[in-house]
């Protein structure tokens, strides 16, 4: 439920469990993860320190600290936590694999580089080891590789399933789209994308299936269907208003409405969505700049306003700090 972004129907069953057994770490654990996804992300840390008081070498604890200072943006917080996780876990993949998130976004590409080779080795199949592979090609600007990596994945996972129709498959191919869409190839990502989206309703209320819109958007767009980029963007605004009833975070939200926006070149309004974003918490500038949906917001006159103004500053250089 959690993580298709029914929030609502999570926080009652969180609630529900912990009233069963209120110390339960597991459950405790998966209640904070919750919590940042709502935006509250000293609220999720504050919870995970009290797990950690009372299990202080439980690496799982660890782990989700890490995750939520990613998503948080403090990169830094979550480098340290992968730090303390793998004195505890040295040879954990998934750890490594955080790690390699966390690297990659303080633009320590050869360190990233190294734990990912390191994580591969231990466990090559790991679906968390697998997303942080394609993650670390897509932020470190390697699209040939994230594309041949993601289309390596999709005809696995579609020989392995045997239909189409799995949430994994189509990850696979959203992964395939953004490479494409970065390398130019704008009508083969508006293909995958078609493929791989659902129609709205059956689009989990998330900003990253908003985002997915979003490139579907910039897909149409320059292929020049300008009828079908503006049905997708009015899709991406009705997923997103139902994400905002199930309690999801504003700053990732705003940030996926501003690549609707931008997709589409309506500037204007993609300014405004990231000034919202910004102050809402939003960070992550290493996204953005590989980010193919808002690549030409990136080269106008209303971004280098927000750079001057100072609105894409606070808690990450401008270079390379910051979902």
């Amino acid at each position: 439920m959690r993580d298709q972004g029914n929030l609502s129907a999570a926080t009652r069953t969180y609630s529900q469990a912990l009233a069963l057994d209120p110390l339960s770490p597991s459950i405790l654990e998966g209640q904070a993860l919750l919590i940042a996804y709502q935006g509250r992300f000293e609220r999720a840390t504050a919870q995970l320190r009290e797990v950690t008081s009372t299990h202080p070498t439980r690496v799982v604890t660890l782990l989700m600290l890490g995750r939520i200072a990613l998503l948080s943006g403090d990169y830094d917080e979550a480098l340290s936590a992968t730090d303390q996780a793998e004195v505890l876990a040295p040879s954990d993949a998934v750890v490594l694999a955080l790690r390699v998130d966390a690297l990659t976004r303080l633009s320590r590409v050869d360190a990233a580089r190294a734990s990912l080779d390191r994580a591969i080795t231990q466990a090559a199949e790991n679906e968390i080891v697998l997303l942080a592979t394609l993650n670390f090609h897509f932020l470190s600007g390697d699209y040939e590789a994230l594309e041949a990596a993601a289309e390596e994945r999709a005809s696995l996972v579609l020989a392995n399933a045997g239909f189409e129709g799995t949430d994994m498959y189509r990850e696979r191919l959203v992964w395939a789209a953004v490479a494409k869409l970065a390398l130019g190839q704008a009508e083969k990502a508006r293909d995958l994308l078609e493929k791989a989206l659902p129609d709205s309703d059956g689009l989990y209320p998330t900003p990253l299936s908003v985002h997915n819109l979003a490139l579907l958007v910039r897909s149409r767009f320059l292929t020049g269907d300008l009828v079908g980029a503006a049905s997708a963007a009015d899709n991406a605004r009705a997923v997103a208003e139902r994400a905002r009833l199930e309690g999801c975070a504003p700053a990732a939200l705003d940030y996926a409405l501003a690549a609707v926006a931008a997709a589409a070149e309506d500037y204007t309004q993609a300014a405004v969505h990231f000034r919202s974003a910004v102050g809402a918490g939003w960070r992550d500038l290493v996204f953005m700049t590989h980010d193919p949906a808002v690549a030409g917001f990136l080269n106008t006159p209303e971004y280098r306003e927000l750079v001057e103004s100072g609105a894409l500053r606070g808690g990450a250089s401008e270079t390379h700090r910051e979902q």
